[in-house]
């Protein structure tokens, strides 16, 4: 179901290039609440190993709907957040780790989790292969 959803903030950091190993298939995430403004405001931390030269980038048009997902947990209502990547099929050899952080206001329809993933892009803009991917929750205080 579509969710509204207004991005406020986005900011994409290199920390580590030429990584011979990536640490992680899937992406490492956090979300919670901002400190200085609780209440349907989010911030969403996602640390990503991809191949070198490839540069990440966050799938807003998924980001805004929310799906039902079945889960070890149960059936949960995700938000999804799909990190794209071009892919030329050439095995890497290295990688890159970077950061993206994503602080975003829910307008109506809340998710109870966010499913994230990888998804290759071909040079030519066709989707290639797409992730097992991860969930996690929002912890509230407590």
């Amino acid at each position: 179901m579509p969710s509204d959803v207004t991005i406020r903030k986005v900011k994409l950091t290199l920390q580590q290039t030429g990584l011979a190993v990536p640490f992680a298939t899937e992406p490492l995430l956090t979300v919670g609440p901002p400190e200085e403004e609780p209440g349907n405001t989010y911030t969403l931390q996602l640390g990503l190993y991809v191949p070198d030269p490839a540069i990440p980038r966050l799938n807003f048009v998924d980001f805004s709907t929310v799906s039902s997902i079945d889960t070890e947990a149960g059936t949960l209502l995700a938000r999804e957040a799909t990190v794209e990547y071009v892919f030329d099929g050439t095995p890497a050899t290295t990688f890159s780790f970077w950061t993206l952080e994503v602080e975003y206001t829910v307008n109506s329809n809340p998710a109870q989790a966010i499913f994230s993933h990888f998804t290759q892009v071909n040079p030519d803009g066709g989707l290639g292969e797409t992730s097992r991917g991860t969930v996690t929750t929002v912890k509230r205080g407590g």
